[in-house]
């Protein structure tokens, strides 16, 4: 049997390692699928396991805008505040960067986190299908959110889907 264990964010790495490792004991072939590389716990991984971490390049949208519109205009008037404008130019610097700056910037950060969060949740959703695990084990919250990209066509295939590994033996219906 086909099992694949989805926990993204370095919190339940613990849990992703038990529940994998009870998994493979039971002799089924066993994916992992987790956040950044850990040296010091992927080895706790038992052998058989394909461990996969989250290579998404980060997303940096607005590289141009956030050029543009924040740090060569801030720069520009950094280099005016050391003249004898130094005031007025402080102000302007300080109005500019609460009503243009500061909030072009969060904007910007929202959009390449979301962005980053659907290439994830789309790499992840193809590398399960392309795995075609007969049961998906979820152990966090994020997991869940994940796993709504391909729940339909897990249940297509009758593959079921649980909170933790529940000792399923070699040979058992699901």
């Amino acid at each position: 049997m086909r099992i694949a264990v989805i926990a993204p964010g370095g919190y339940s790495r613990a849990a992703v390692i038990e529940e994998a490792n009870r998994a493979a004991a039971d002799g089924h072939r066993v994916i992992a699928f987790v956040a950044a590389p850990n040296a010091r716990l992927d080895p706790d991984f038992a052998r058989g396991i394909e461990l996969r971490h989250d290579d998404t390049a980060r997303v940096r949208k607005g590289r141009l805008a956030r050029l543009w519109l924040v740090k060569y205009p801030m720069a520009g008037m950094r280099r005016l505040q050391r003249g004898p404008l130094r005031r007025p130019v402080g102000k302007a610097r300080a109005l500019y960067a609460d009503r243009v700056s500061k909030p072009l910037s969060n904007r910007l950060e929202r959009q390449s986190r979301r962005l980053e969060r659907d290439r994830y949740a789309h790499a992840v959703a193809e590398r399960v299908r392309a795995w075609e695990p007969d049961h998906v084990v979820l152990l966090n919250v994020e997991a869940v959110a994940l796993a709504e990209g391909f729940l339909p066509w897990l249940e297509s295939r009758s593959a079921t889907v649980s909170y933790a590994y529940a000792g399923i033996p070699i040979g058992a219906d699901h």
